[in-house]
This record gives structure tokens, sequence and C-alpha cells, in this order.
């Protein structure tokens, strides 16, 4: 369902509470929601409590959005179908009880959320609502907390409010029953009062749903995630390297302790955009300087070294200034001198942080020198650490009260930093265009066909020769080692929750350490970087090429063969500097039960089987496939080379210029929730004529389409023929309801529409648009989907 529903969990109008409070959470919450929300906003049903309005369990219960559910009684289809009749549309349930199946399933079918089971409740500072079992205020702020753990939220909270940092909204799901940490992300998402998102995760329910969501959220916002292990989970210590590969993939910046999301928290609340990694240092002594800089060096940062022009306007302020490789030691400076010499200093560079850190020796006091950095005008740019305890709390609490990110070291200030620079550039690396992909072998069915009379037959592994045709499938030479260059080590392996990846490293005979993961579908992009994960990306750019093809085909193979549980081997370069595979290196292993793509494949693969080819009106021939990251510099052609006209009517407004991210935004896109059709003419099919889009709704029941044809091939079907795609698309896939906006002088997009079914209705916010909607009836058990034997629908 994901964003189904949420805003009534977020933003209620009336709560109802089942039950009574009979534990020291439920009393916390109650005590919350009676200071969250005026009384004629909450009502209590089955119990009695002054200063609410109150309603026997058997008399008509009031009408409402949330109810909050204590106690097990409650737990049964019967009070989800009557919460349903009074307007209810989630549930909240802090208890510890075991929910029943029966429960479950009756607000599935009634569309009823639910949060929890053992969930700590949720905040939105918007409303000013407090529906958490947690005894603290939440101050309001831009940062979204999503956690599944209600003791690392409740310690987050805490260190939050006494740093002064607010939220715009707090949710913790505990069991997760229904709402999880992807519904969550969406619709934060889509929430305009969220800057950022901070999340703790233990678990991950569903890959495919979590990574479309992680991804989406990415792409807009800074996401930074803790990830914690299932406590009875017990083997090896430190984070599970494929979830953090998978967090990097989706965009993610990961911190790997509690210290570290904390100083998340005053990173994505206080610190602006790191925009190239530099960072300005100075402190009253050399000693602390070394240390800030050895911090920010650790953590991948650029300390500036000041030059001749900047030391000579220090200098006037502080003349024992001394000047080293990367910050300035400033002495012991009084709180007006040092606010002259902080802005001196901010003016070395137009954007980069400036770290200011302290010892406590004799001098103005902590507090004053606090209070006279916090008003000299560097705002977020200005970091400040006041090293020591006992001394230093009072200048910690006038250093936030002013708004200023403040530390207690300077590994924290640098973790603080990398973690904003780092959401930045992962924001930068989910948009670069990649090149196109080596195509796909034409023998992938054969392979199939192979391993499928394998598990039939009981065998569980191939090695040798057998092994070895299935690698030669995928266009990949086995050959007897050639003993060059040092040979990389690939692993196929499935993770629990997760699906298939790549673990890549150095052989073992060369000192591997533990191998790198990454997930199919790989690009040319993704697949340098996982080979610069692996160490093995300092070779020479042939080498790196060839490693990188040999990758991509093996991510295929990984892709296409739910046949296949695991698999390793040895790759090289051979003599003509292409890919090849070590003899008898391969070794598969076969997976005997089947096991669902969503489960198997946490990233949605192309949906090659929407490719298909069509004739239209004066027999011109196109080709019709959903769109590929590749597909940027044709986009861009089509853009440019589209008339004024015709961009104004498809995206509203004139436009001339078109980005490089705008572009990625359009090619670069998640087909487990948005599909993009684009055409070429069969005599040119690295030109794009048209393009078509269908984007779902955060709760997969509807869609809106877009539609762009290039004016050369207007009026011959080609939109109708795209159209029909969407629509087919849509009801192969559940959607129930399509629309899209179109200007009303857009006759000929509305007669399409209209001749397709749709209704064409004024849009009451805008008088110079039109909404057109077609509900879709769900398509016929076993019906083929649009394309898949190169047959268009009929026009």
């Amino acid at each position: 369902m994901s964003t189904y529903h949420l805003d009534a969990l977020f933003h209620p109008r009336r709560v109802l509470m089942l039950g009574e409070a009979r534990d020291a959470a439920t009393r916390q919450l109650l005590a919350n929601l009676e200071a969250s929300l005026p009384a004629d906003r909450r009502s209590l049903v089955g119990a009695e409590r002054r200063g609410w309005t109150c309603a026997p369990e058997q008399a008509p219960w009031p009408n409402g959005d949330l109810a909050v559910l204590a106690g097990a009684s409650w737990l049964n289809p019967g009070t989800a179908a009557r919460l349903v009749r009074c307007g209810v549309r989630a549930v909240l349930l802090p208890g510890n009880d075991a929910i029943p199946a029966d429960f479950v399933a009756a607000a599935r079918r009634l569309s009823l959320r639910l949060l929890g089971p053992r969930s700590a409740g949720l905040a939105s500072s918007r409303d000013a609502l407090n529906l958490t079992t947690l005894d603290c205020r939440i101050l309001p702020g831009k940062l979204a907390l999503l956690s599944q753990s209600q003791t690392v939220a409740a310690t987050a909270l805490d260190w939050a409010r006494g740093r002064g940092l607010g939220f715009s909204r707090v949710a913790i799901t505990g069991a997760e029953a229904d709402i999880d940490l992807a519904d969550l992300l969406d619709h934060a998402a889509l929430d305009p009062h969220t800057r950022a998102v901070v999340m703790q995760l233990g678990r991950i329910g569903d890959g495919r749903k979590f990574m479309s969501a992680a991804r989406a959220c990415a792409r807009g916002k800074p996401v930074v995630v803790l990830q914690t292990n299932p406590a009875c989970a017990l083997g090896p210590v430190g984070t599970d390297p494929v979830r953090s590969a998978a967090f990097q993939r989706a965009g993610l910046v990961e911190c790997g302790s509690l210290a570290g999301l904390f100083d998340a928290l005053a990173a994505l609340e206080c610190l602006p955009p790191v925009e190239d990694g530099d960072v300005i240092v100075a402190g009253n002594g050399t000693g602390v300087c070394t240390l800030a800089v050895e911090a920010m060096l650790r953590q991948g940062l650029r300390p500036v070294t000041l030059d001749g022009p900047v030391q000579q306007r220090i200098l006037p302020l502080a003349p024992a200034a001394r000047f080293m490789p990367g910050a300035v030691d400033l002495g012991d400076l009084d709180p007006p001198t040092l606010a002259k010499a902080l802005q001196s200093l901010a003016q070395a560079h137009a954007t980069a942080p400036l770290l200011y850190i302290r010892a406590p020796l004799p001098g103005a006091s902590h507090e004053a020198l606090a209070g006279a950095a916090g008003a000299c005008g560097l705002g977020p740019r200005l970091l400040t650490v006041w090293l020591g305890l006992d001394t230093t709390l009072a200048a910690r609490r006038v250093s936030a009260a002013a708004g200023g990110a403040t530390f207690t070291s300077p590994d924290a200030a640098a973790r603080a930093l990398r973690y904003r620079w780092e959401a930045r550039r992962t924001q930068e690396l989910l948009t670069r265009t990649p090149p196109a992909s080596p195509s796909c072998p034409e023998s992938r069915h054969r392979v199939t066909t192979r391993l499928e009379h394998w598990v039939q037959v009981g065998r569980k592994e191939v090695h040798g020769a057998p092994a070895a045709g299935i690698i030669e499938a995928y266009g990949l030479p086995v050959h007897a080692r050639c003993g060059g260059d040092r040979p990389v080590h690939v692993q196929i392996r499935c993770h629990d929750e997760l699906g298939t990846y790549l673990g890549v490293g150095r052989a073992a005979a060369s000192g591997a350490g533990a191998p790198a993961c990454g997930f199919p579908p790989l690009d040319p992009l993704l697949a340098r970087r996982l080979l610069e994960s692996a160490g093995v990306a300092a070779e020479s750019p042939e080498l790196v090429d060839a490693y990188s093809e040999g990758l991509l085909r093996l991510s295929q193979l990984a892709l296409e063969q739910p046949s296949l549980a695991a698999a390793e081997m040895e790759m090289e370069v051979d003599a003509a500097g292409g890919p090849s595979i070590v003899e008898d290196s391969p070794r598969l292993a076969l997976r005997g039960a089947s096991l669902a793509e969503r489960r198997r494949v946490a990233l949605a693969p192309y949906p090659s089987n929407l490719e298909h080819g069509v004739f239209l009106r004066g027999g011109r021939h196109y080709l019709v496939r959903p769109v590929r990251p590749s597909d940027e510099p044709a986009l861009l052609r089509l853009l440019t080379g589209t008339t004024p006209e015709a961009i104004r009517l498809r995206f509203f407004v004139s436009m001339r210029q078109f980005s490089h991210a705008m572009a990625a935004r359009m090619t670069q896109i998640d087909y487990d929730r948005e599909l993009t059709l684009v055409a070429s003419s069969a005599a040119e099919p690295e030109e794009i004529v048209a393009t078509a889009t269908l984007v779902r709704d955060g709760d997969d029941r509807g869609a809106e389409f877009a539609v762009l044809v290039h004016q050369d091939h207007a009026h011959g079907g080609l939109g109708r023929h795209l159209m029909l795609q969407l629509l087919a698309y849509g009801r192969s896939s559940g959607v129930s309801v399509i629309r899209g906006d179109v200007l009303s002088e857009n006759l000929p997009m509305r007669r399409l529409a209209r001749e397709l079914g749709f209704t064409d209705h004024p849009d009451p916010e805008d008088p110079s648009c039109r909404k057109v909607e077609a509900a879709l009836a769900p398509a016929p058990a076993g019906a083929a989907e649009p394309g898949l034997d190169g047959a268009a629908p009929a026009i």
C-alpha cells in the first residue's frame, strides 16, 4: 500500500483510543495525546477518563481518522470493521501483544493501515502532535527520524533535545505488521516540511520495496542510516557489508555507530551542504589544530592551507598566530577579536565550512567565546568544538541556542561534515549518465533451459566443463590460467533480505580481504565503482575496462537465471585484452525451490519483455522499448529538436534549455514504480522520436501519464500506440486509475484521451488545464503483457 492513508497517521483530525492505559508506556502516550490535542479531537472507547469524550464499547463509536488500540482484546476483525465504519484509516499498536493473523488480514482487506505492534508511536511537528510512548518534548525542526527500535529512537530524541535539535516527524515502526520503513521513506520524500531523513534499521522485510523507496527519497533529500543487527543474530561483529552496499546503491549515507547517528542529526539539521570537501580549521593551540586536521583527513575531507593574503589579514588580529598545513593556531583571543578573526578566515573560501576548536586554557571563558562566535554572522558555516566537560557545558548550550553545530570532539565534527558531503556526492552519483552496456546474449534462454533441467534431475552443483559452458554462453571465454595480472575473484550470492548480489575482490592467493558487494543490474559506471571498492580500479584503464565488461556479463547471468543460487570464479584479462574466466574456477550452485523475483532481485530489472516493433500509418516502422539510463543524450536531442509549442504543451511552460538533472530524472527511472517508453524509427534506432511515461502514485492504485511526440512523427498514430501501451501496462500492473493533466488548448491530446475512454473535467485549481482520467478493469487472468509477442495492440 505504501503511502496509502499515511496522512491519517501524521495529521489526524480526531484520534480514538480503545481500552485503558494499563502500563507505563501507554499511560505516557495518553498523557502526550492529552497535551497534543484538544478535547474535541480525541475520544476514549471502552473506558472512562475525566476531560475526554467517552463511549462505551457496545455503544456507537465516534468518528475519527486514527485509532490507538490498548490491549489484546481489541485485536480482532470485528474491531477493524467497526473502526473503518467510523472513518478510521490508520491504527497505532503500542503494546507488546502478538497481532493475530485474522486481524492483520482484515485490516489489509479494509485498507486499514497498522503501525506496530511494539511501536513507540509517532509525532508530527506540523500539527504539534505527540503520539509517542516516550517522556520527552519533541522540538519542531526539518528532520524526519524513522526507527524500528524504540530504544534507539528514545536515545536519539533525548540527545537531540539536549542540543536544541528538532524534527518534522518521528515514527517508530516496531515489529512492522504493515507500515514499514519503506512506506515512511516514501511519505517523507513527499513532505515539504522534511529537509532530510535520519533512520535506524535492524531488518529489511521486502528488499525490493525498501530499495525502491530509499532511491526515490535519496534523489531529493539526504538520508542517513544506522544499521543494527538483530539481537538473535550472533555472528561477526560489525555492519552487514551487503546491506552497506545496498545503502550506497540507493544513495543513502551510512553512519556506523550511535555516536555517528548523533553526529548525523547535527549535520543535517545545522550544517549547509558541503560542496567539495574543503574545510577551514582554526584553534587555540597547535596540538588541538593537529588533532582536528587528522580527524578531517581520516574522513576524506581536505583541510585548507591558508595562503599569504589570508595570513596578512589574520596577523593584525592575532599577532601570535601560527600557520600550519591545513590549519591556523590563533592563540588566546578575547571574544570580540575572535569574532573578527573568524569572519576574516571565512573569506578564504566562498563556501567551505569553518571549524573552530578550543581547549580549556586560561583566558576568556568558553561561554563568552561561544557567544561571540555565534554572533559573528557566519551562520551554519561555523562549527565549534569545545574540548573538555566541566568547563564546556555552558559553551555548548550557547552554541546550540545560536543555531550552530557544536561537537564534543574533532572526530565528531569531521564525521558530521563527511555525512553532509557524502549526502551531496551520492545525489550526484545517482544521476551520472552511464555509457551503454554490452548487448545481452541471445543464448540466455538456452542457458535457462539447461539449468532448469539440472534442477529437475536433482543436481545441486555444477563445475568443470558444464559450468564453463554456462559462463561462455554469456560472452566470457574460459581458458587456462594465463599467469599475467592478478585475477579477480567474483562471487554470486543470495542475501536473506536483499537477494542476489555480486562479491568482487582479489583472488585468495593474492591476499584478498573481504569482497566488495554490488547488486545487479550493473551498468559500466556501477561496475567501475564496484572495482574501486574492491581495490582493483588502481590498475590500468584497459584492465579496468575489461574487468568492468566481465562484471556486466556476470551481472546479467545473476539477474536472468532464477535457478542459479550461487557461483564463484576467477576472472583474468586475456591476451586479446578482454575479460575471461580461469579454467576449472567456475563453480555453480543451483536453487531447488523457485524464488519469487521480488525476493531474488532487490532492484527491478529492465523490462525487456516490453520491447517490440510496430508498423503504423504510411508503413512507418517504429521500435518501442523502455528507456535506459544511457538514453540521456538521445533524449536531450529529442527535447531540443522539438518545437517550442510542443514542449510547452508537454511541460506546461516554455523551455529551451534542458539540464542534465532533468534528463537524468527522465531516463534513470525505477522500473518498480515508473515506466517510460521511448520510440525510435527502425531506420535510425539510436534517435528517440517520442516518449510516454506512467508514474505510479505512492499508494500503487493510481498513476499519471505524459506523452511527447516529435513534430515530424506526429499525426501518424505513434502517440495513440504509446498510450495504448501505457494503459495495457497499467492494467497488468494492478493500477486502477490512470490520469493526466492536459492544457485546455491541447485539443489533439484531449480528443485522443476521449477516444481511449478517458473522462475530461475542468481543473478546479487551474482554469487553463483539464484533468483526464480513465478507470482500468483488472487484467484477465493469463492475459499477455503488451509487446510480449512483438505485435501491437489494435489501433
